[in-house]
């Protein structure tokens, strides 16, 4: 296609007068040679004279292109933070966003849904949740950027699919239009979208495009809204599970989501190979219902009879009110026992169970070529008959027999190309990983390379501005008219290299402490991929990670647990899950880097404390210690441990320090503990603990038991400490526990029951062994957001999760040994404990109503609102939570952060000193 500049000049030897004014811009030439001339020799002069070395600056580690571990097809990309109602408030709305489904299940664990029982990586997922699974994987893409400047591509992260079937029932167009039509009026305002007219972004819907392509003429009842038709959105390009084939230009299939979600390359090939052994006992399968009206009604009905018919088909009929198609077990049973898998089309051209079969390594057979071919060229061979068998309209009515004809051998060579075709298609856990070696591309990837070259070839095209013009200037200027050109090009090399090579005009080197977006008091951390062993596979056996009960439901969505009904960002949270939710933080922090060699702090995320729980009723304590000796081999060996002796490395545990430091003195007893932090490796390394040793715990720090509110922006942690401030108070203190056997817990616990039970003034709920109330939020919380004073007498060792509790809400802490909270939470808590708590020495333990009661009202006032002014330093905030400019907060993993920050700054400050000395 021409040019706009060739179309204006068919005559390409004259030029246009803007040409001709910029060639007169640079006459005289003889004028200007010498006095260039000129300049470059005592530039050259000048650069050979500040740099001794000949130099030339390092590129800086965090180009925009290409981050480190960054395939360097995909370009950096950046993620709007957009207002909570285009994706949030969708969530959090969860019933409504179906007429006719509860999709709340659907879309926990970032749109993975509920986990198959006994299957690691099974997830009984949503067809319609495509836009929350790449939003999940993109969130930690190392391709990801924070800075807008260095994108090539930008993603606007609109649950636009869940917004579609949320307003289907909508029978006022402009209503179903509105958050649509908000959307493209927000995004087409930003300065980035502006740049190149959204030729650079997408979006992503997890709902056929039909869906979003209502016409503008229509006065039907149509349920479609017009999101896809808004000229704003005209040149973005749109990832739709299936496209208009006839009018979606700037649309492009992305695979349904099937059940399937590995966290590496290992689980993926197992997988794979699963799928190649699988017994086939049947030709061929049909998994769907009948359908109603039109050509589909008819290649439905023709599907189901004669599968129905054969003994060599298997059937799985979907029916109103059965679930078994929605089990994924049941469904994938049926497809991995077949050759080939007949996909006529749904109630659109396409179908979920096309990728269903793919995953079960079954043949699909199409009935229509917008069920695929038409659809995901990104993601499938380009020759068809590759790993699919196309029926025509006159070989409908014989299935069978045409599938038989097909000989063995090309049915196993169809089926390895189908197999192969599984990581290409397949959403991989939002948390798998990105190590060399232990990652796979999947559909996500495969993606976001389609799209940068997609945006790079839409950039370059000379119909997108002025560059056909110069390229016509370029072509029209003579060899002799360059020499300026060549000069300005030499002489303003020279100047960098003089800038970047001169000692005196050195820019500032990036500080390793410092990223973009990322607070100045908080260094640039690492996080290790640890073998699975460490981390993955403890999840995967969550039933054994205690003696005591089943933690699968505890481990749930990243370790927040299940969800609070009616209660957005309310999870009933288990008290021992703190490294989890601190590596979920961690993982989408903006201090966080890719870059081992740019970090100051480095994070080993094994999952110690469920470790300690899950072998704690091993009597072997070599059997007991293995898993912990191991970790503290494998990391010790990194040459970044051994820079610093692991001085600037840190752990989490979830369990209190004294689980894990067996002495070996006590190597006989048989206690329930490990030596992990006893191991000499582990030394140096900083150990945070809900509970550290107050003797010997130097490397230890105490960080905040979990409470059950984790809030995703500073509005919503606001709204709550308003909601903790105008709390009616009706009792004077509280107490939320139970008694406790042998030693001075026993004796200080029946103290604190005797009181309140026989006060009037104090609430009560005694935790007793098979109740449920003290794990229920809403009740433990109802009973603390009532009294002015809290009890917290010491549990089975000195802290409790209560504290934190009772400070979420607004209830002041009454403490009686000064290792419950003082010794312990250094970081969080105020430095004087009478702002914020009261202490009851033994003389006063008898009549803790008296002692309170003697509080002036004005005091308790101020204390309280201390303790409310600490909640959003206690508080472990959702993994989704906004890091937007004025949307964030400074939660608990911030300030450990910044405290580890400190510490390690100040440790390898003093080494370096004390190297000095040694060596003076």
């Amino acid at each position: 296609m021409a040019s706009r500049a060739e179309e204006k000049h068919p005559h390409s030897s004259l030029p246009s007068s803007s040409t001709e004014k910029k060639l007169s811009s640079l006459l005289p030439i003889d004028k200007l040679i010498f006095p260039l001339f000129l300049f470059f020799v005592l530039s050259l002069l000048l650069f050979l004279y500040v740099s001794p070395q000949f130099q030339s600056p390092q590129p800086d580690a965090s180009s925009h292109r290409l981050q480190a571990a960054c395939a360097a097809d995909i370009a950096s990309f950046y993620i709007y933070d957009l207002p909570d109602r285009f994706d949030r408030n969708l969530l959090r709305s969860c019933r409504d966003l179906s007429p006719r489904t509860d999709m709340c299940p659907h879309v926990a664990n970032r749109g993975l849904g509920q986990p198959v029982p006994d299957r690691p990586d099974w997830f009984a997922t949503n067809q319609f949740v495509a836009a929350m699974l790449f939003r999940a994987r993109a969130e930690r893409h190392p391709c990801r950027t924070f800075d807008p400047d260095s994108a090539a591509l930008f993603y606007i992260p609109f649950y636009a699919g869940l917004y579609t079937s949320s307003v289907f029932s909508q029978r006022n167009h402009t209503l179903r239009d509105a958050l649509g039509v908000d959307l493209a009026d927000h995004v087409s305002r930003l300065p980035t979208f502006r740049r190149h007219g959204g030729r650079d972004h997408f979006l992503i819907t997890g709902r056929t495009s039909w869906d979003l392509m209502r016409p503008a003429d229509t006065s039907e009842m149509s349920f479609a809204n017009r999101l896809l038709r808004l000229p704003a959105l005209a040149n973005v390009s749109i990832l739709t599970i299936e496209r208009h084939p006839w009018q979606g230009k700037t649309q492009f299939g992305i695979p349904y989501p099937s059940y399937f979600h590995p966290h590496s390359a290992d689980e993926l090939t197992a997988w794979q190979e699963e799928a190649r052994r699988a017994k086939r006992t049947h030709l061929f399968t049909f998994v769907g219902g009948a359908r109603n009206g039109g050509q589909k009604e008819v290649v439905r009905a023709l599907v189901l009879k004669q599968c129905g018919s054969s003994s060599r088909c298997l059937r799985l009929e979907c029916k109103p009110g059965s679930k078994d198609c929605s089990t994924p077990g049941r469904v994938m049973d049926l497809l991995m026992r077949a050759e080939f898998c007949l996909q006529p089309q749904g109630d659109s051209f396409t179908r979920r169970s096309v990728f269903d079969s793919v995953l079960a390594g079954c043949v699909p057979v199409f009935f229509s070529e917008h069920t695929a071919y038409t659809q995901y060229p990104w993601y499938v061979p380009g020759r068809a008959e590759e790993w699919s068998v196309f029926l025509r309209q006159e070989q409908w009515g014989r299935i069978e027999e045409e599938l038989s004809r097909i000989p063995k051998d090309a049915v196993a060579r169809m089926r390895e190309v189908v197999i192969g075709m599984i990581p290409s298609v397949t959403y991989a856990h939002p948390n798998a990983s990105w190590a060399e070696g232990r990652r796979f591309r999947d559909a996500v990837d495969v993606t976001l390379a389609e799209l940068t070259k997609r945006a790079r070839d839409a950039l370059s095209d000379p119909r997108m501005g002025s560059r056909a013009e110069e390229k016509q200037l370029s072509s029209l200027l003579p060899i002799d008219k360059l020499i300026v050109s060549l000069f300005l090009f030499f002489t303003f090399s020279l100047l960098l290299s003089f800038l970047y090579g001169s000692p005196h005009f050195q820019p500032p080197q990036t500080d390793p402490f410092l990223q973009a977006a990322c607070d100045a008091d908080i260094a640039s951390f690492y996080i290790y991929d640890l073998p699975d062993r460490f981390d993955r596979d403890l999840i995967r056996h969550c039933r054994s990670l205690s003696p005591s009960r089943n933690m699968c439901p505890y481990v749930a969505n990243r370790g927040l647990g299940q969800p609070v009904p009616d209660r957005n960002d309310w999870f009933a949270t288990e008290q021992f899950v703190t490294e989890m939710l601190f590596r979920a933080r961690a993982e989408r922090h903006p201090c966080r880097t890719f870059d081992p060699g740019s970090a100051a702090l480095f994070y080993i995320p094994f999952y110690a404390g469920l470790y300690t729980s899950s072998v704690s009723r091993q009597r072997n304590h070599t059997l007991r210690d293995a898993l912990g000796v191991d970790l503290a081999d494998y990391v010790s060996r990194f040459p970044t441990f051994r820079r610093h002796g692991g001085r600037d490395h840190f752990l989490i545990t979830g369990r209190t320090s004294w689980e894990l430091m067996r002495s070996a003195s006590r190597a006989s007893e048989n206690s329930s503990t490990n030596r992990l932090l006893r191991l000499p490796e582990l030394a140096n390394v900083s150990i945070l603990t809900i509970e550290r040793f107050v003797w010997d715990g130097k490397n230890q720090f105490g960080i905040p038991y979990p409470s059950y509110f984790h809030p995703r922006s500073a509005d919503e942690l606001t709204a709550w400490q308003e909601e903790m401030r105008r709390a009616e108070r009706t009792h004077l203190f509280a107490f939320v526990g139970g008694a406790r056997t042998k030693g001075q817990k026993e004796v200080m616990r029946a103290l604190v029951l005797e009181q309140c039970g026989s006060s009037s003034r104090c609430l009560r709920l005694e935790c007793k062994r098979g109740s449920k109330d003290c794990r229920t939020p809403g009740r433990v919380m109802d009973v603390l957001m009532r009294a002015e004073f809290c009890l917290q007498p010491q549990g089975d060792t000195f802290t409790r999760r209560s504290v934190f509790d009772s400070v979420l809400a607004g209830c002041v802490p009454v403490f009686f040994s000064k290792h419950t909270a003082y010794t312990q939470y250094a970081w969080y808590a105020p430095g004087r404990a009478e702002e914020w708590s009261v202490f009851l020495g033994p003389e006063r333990r008898g009549r803790i109503e008296e002692e309170l009661s003697r509080i002036p009202k004005d005091a308790v006032a101020r204390m309280r609102e201390v303790v409310i002014g600490m909640i959003p330093r206690v508080t472990y905030a959702h993994p989704n939570a906004s890091w937007a400019e004025g949307r964030r907060f400074r939660d608990a993993v911030d300030v450990a952060l910044a405290a580890l920050t400190k510490r390690v700054r100040d440790a390898l400050s003093e080494s370096d000193n004390n190297s000095t000395i040694e060596e003076n």
